[in-house]
């Protein structure tokens, strides 16, 4: 009759093998169930925890000395930038940096020029203040010649062309009219452009690419400041730095704001330092540096 008893269910000590037998002896390697693993066994056990070890000691070392080193990459990195954006933000205040002159003879416009006098008729006036502009237009382009002769690719600047500082515009079409034109306004403030080329479109000129400048001109003394003026970076720019534009430049008495300056009343009233001196003054206009 045969036995209903259950095989007991045993593991090999050996080779790890669990089955139900009877026997003492494992059906997969014929060793004693309760044998000790031989040492070879014994052996690669113990390397292999060893190994864990030493993969385990390893990271804890490499990681942190990983970090330590990203960290410092970065911290170089940093400094780095810091320092060519503060160079940078120098380059760009010396090239922003206000020159004054003023239209009289051995000044920037080479000849004597007429200038506003209250007196005179409103036609005169209109006429003198216009010419003003003028000169004041070829002393920004004698100074756009100077200052970038060696730029070759870009070419010779072929005039300069101002508006009004404040500009007005109807879609693409400006609507308000110089400075020169309001008798009103005894300092102009103005926006100018030192053409390089013309922009083409559909075989007419929409804009004019060249070198921006701001700049003020006191009428009744022929005294003026401009300045070169490097655009206030867009959202997108990736540019180092950005150095603001000095208030000398287009005579701001206003608070400083993000790109420009708050409107106040004695901007086209009164003449700031700068421009009073070079009202006293008769030296040229300061040379390039």
């Amino acid at each position: 009759m045969a036995s209903s008893v259950e095989p007991p269910l045993r593991t090999c000590r050996t080779c790890g093998n669990v089955e139900r037998n009877l026997h003492y002896r494992c059906t997969t390697c014929g060793r004693d169930y309760a044998a000790a693993p031989p040492v070879w066994r014994r052996a690669r056990l113990w390397l292999s925890v060893g190994a864990a070890v030493v993969v385990v000691a390893g990271l804890v070392v490499a990681i942190p000395l990983q970090l330590s080193a990203k960290s410092e990459s970065e911290a170089r990195q940093a400094s780095a930038h810091r320092a060519a954006a503060a160079r940078e933000a120098a380059r760009l205040t010396v090239a922003q940096r206000p020159r004054a002159g003023r239209l009289v003879r051995g000044s920037a416009a080479r000849t004597r020029v007429a200038l506003d006098r209250a007196d005179a008729p409103a036609a005169e006036r209109l006429r003198l203040r216009r010419a003003e502009l003028v000169a004041f237009e070829a002393a920004v382009t004698r100074d756009a010649r100077a200052r970038f002769a060696g730029g070759r690719a870009e070419g010779r600047v072929r005039e300069t062309l101002c508006g009004p500082l404040v500009r007005v515009t109807r879609g693409t079409r400006l609507v308000n009219a110089g400075e020169e034109l309001d008798l009103g306004v005894r300092i102009g403030r103005y926006d100018c452009v030192a053409v390089l080329r013309d922009v083409v479109k559909d075989g007419r000129v929409v804009a004019h690419f060249g070198h921006e400048y701001v700049g003020a001109l006191d009428f009744p003394t022929g005294a003026y400041v401009l300045c070169l003026a490097i655009p206030h970076p867009t959202e997108n720019d990736a540019r180092l730095a950005v150095a603001p534009l000095p208030r000398a430049c287009v005579n701001a008495h206003g608070e400083r704001l993000q790109s420009g300056f708050d409107a106040d009343a004695r901007d086209i009233r009164e003449p700031l330092p700068l421009l009073a001196q070079a009202a006293r003054s008769r030296a040229p206009h300061a040379p390039p540096q």
